[in-house]
């Protein structure tokens, strides 16, 4: 099902990269200047972002069932998984950090945005940082009142830790009965969700539940499935297109025509959120969308293998590295800047330089800690 290359699978690329543009697009619409004079088109734009999250953990699914195959014990699955994550995390984080306190020397504010400020000059807790350059939690850490200096917290990193961790227990499932393992891990799914206060319309919301990770385990479990039963769903590929394709097209067509206009402020964010927000019924949209992104993935691999294609995929060995960074420029720093003193091609022009300005940081992060990952990596094989 796969197509190879220096251990890499080409069309898993092709959804990496497709999924951080989804992502990285979406963020830009969360700009103040953007959000206030096109609401409807910020929240669309948001859930287009929604679509990249649930590739990606799906992506995850898939690789983390790989690596847990191909290990040659759970000690070397979790030690490969964490290097693959501390380090790309702990550089950037010292880097940007760095990178923020020298620009403080040309304008002082900007030093306040990096995580070392306040250990520099108000006398932080050093253990702060060592808590932050991991890549835990920010709910458990929160959870714990652990002392923390986060960029902007990044959820998500969290949430692929401990879904790694409990990737064992779900490979074990799968493969000894898929009904009761898809079974279990929607119902705990559907629980946690119901027990906590996260994406739900409240004033004030906060993701105080450190077990909130639990919510994205249906399209892990999805990425798992793909990568488990790939020979079933390599026979059975027309069926599976049509039944994916049908159930997407059924379940888009009931939120378009039916969803209540729930907030007549903001027609469109309703039919957005019902249809990608991570909730119970979204499940019905993401996973047979999981499906569909894969399957065509691998089909524009295989119908246009090439040169241009391969530079598109390339560009997935920095995915991780430029939402970090893209997280930390979009929250800190571009949403200070004031848009609105620009033209139309001026923001053009500034989100375009803003997108450059991240991938060639990312490339020059990625030359900095590949060496050191993969020297970890032949050091404990």
């Amino acid at each position: 099902m796969a197509d190879t290359k220096q251990n890499r699978v080409a069309w898993l690329d092709t959804v990496r990269v497709f999924a951080s543009l989804t992502i990285i697009v979406s963020h830009y619409f969360l700009l103040k200047q953007f959000y206030y004079t096109h609401t409807n088109l910020c929240w669309a734009f948001a859930c287009i972002g929604h679509v990249g999250v649930f590739l990606f953990f799906a992506i995850s699914g898939y690789l983390a069932c790989n690596s847990l195959t191909h290990a040659k014990n759970l000690l070397e699955f979790y030690r490969r998984k964490l290097i693959r994550i501390v380090i790309p995390f702990t550089t950037a984080y010292v880097a940007l950090g760095t990178f923020f306190i020298l620009l403080g020397i040309l304008e002082p504010s900007l030093a306040e945005r990096s995580p070392f400020y306040r250990v520099l000059y108000k006398g932080g807790d050093y253990l702060g940082i060592v808590f932050s350059i991991f890549p835990w939690d920010v709910n458990i850490i929160r959870y714990l009142s652990l002392p923390h200096y986060w960029f902007v917290g990044e959820w998500f990193i969290g949430t692929v830790v401990w879904l790694y961790l409990i990737t064992p227990i779900l490979d074990k499932l799968l493969r000894k009965n898929f009904f009761v393992a898809v079974t279990i891990t929607m119902i705990i799914s559907i629980v946690v969700y119901f027990n906590t206060t996260w994406m739900k319309l409240e004033p004030n919301l906060e993701m105080n539940n450190w077990f909130i990770f639990l919510v994205r385990a249906p399209e892990f479990l999805m990425g798992m499935i793909i990568f488990v039963y790939r020979d079933f769903i390599l026979k059975n590929r027309s069926t599976l297109i049509k039944i994916s394709a049908l159930t997407v097209l059924m379940y888009s067509i009931y939120i378009f025509a039916f969803t209540p206009n729930i907030l007549p402020n903001y027609p469109v964010f309703p039919i957005f959120y019902r249809l990608c927000f991570p909730q119970p019924s979204s499940f019905i949209f993401s996973l047979p969308s999981i499906y569909l992104f894969f399957t065509f993935a691998e089909w524009l691999n295989k119908k246009f293998s090439g040169l241009s294609l391969e530079k598109f995929n390339s560009l997935s060995e920095i995915s991780y590295m430029a939402m970090l960074i893209q997280h930390v420029i979009i929250f800190l720093f571009a949403r200070s800047f004031d848009f609105e003193k620009l033209s139309k091609f001026g923001v053009l022009f500034m989100l375009t330089l803003i997108t450059l300005t991240i991938i060639a940081a990312s490339f020059k992060i990625r030359n900095i800690y590949k060496p050191i990952e993969e020297w970890c990596i032949g050091k404990f094989h």
